[in-house]
């Protein structure tokens, strides 16, 4: 073997084994990078803030033990993932939280507003036992609905959270 191919092999083994020890992006990066993909001035096109929320939305997972994939999910159905959205109802924040959800929240941060979003998820799924009960209580204050029109967005986002997971 030469010296050229022995610093080729060098150089190939060095690539292989720095691919395996470097993680892959994680996938909730890469879907919601893909949510705001189409809004060219949208503030999480700046990968600092993209990374930043991304951060958020998992700590805020560990801290619920909700789903990051329906919190980011949520965030992006109620707000588009904006900072500054407020609600014909007086829902405010990335969340949309709105009355006494909201009471003690820091929702002048963004890990506050998903924190504050995502402690009234969990309460909702605690009373409600269920993800379709959770979003239908995050939804309208109920855990069942008889409402068709309620039922058909409660599906919309059931299957919404599961796009962005990757399911079918």
């Amino acid at each position: 073997m030469t010296r050229i191919e022995a610093v080729i092999l060098a150089v190939l083994f060095v690539a292989i084994c720095a691919d395996r020890a470097w993680p892959s992006e994680d996938p909730l990066r890469a879907a919601v990078a893909g949510l705001v993909a189409p809004a060219p001035n949208h503030r999480l096109r700046k990968q600092s803030e993209l990374t930043a929320f991304v951060s958020d939305v998992r700590t805020v997972e560990h801290e619920t033990e909700i789903d990051a994939y329906t919190i980011a999910g949520i965030a992006y159905l109620e707000s588009s993932l904006r900072l500054d959205v407020t609600g014909s109802r007086g829902e405010i924040g990335l969340m949309q939280v709105f009355g006494a959800a909201r009471v003690g929240c820091d929702l002048t941060t963004q890990i506050g507003q998903l924190r504050c979003g995502a402690t009234w998820l969990r309460k909702c799924r605690d009373l409600c036992g269920d993800d379709r009960g959770m979003l239908t209580m995050y939804a309208t204050g109920e855990c069942r609905t008889r409402k068709e029109r309620i039922k058909r967005l409660i599906k919309y986002r059931l299957a919404f959270v599961a796009r962005l997971k990757g399911e079918k």
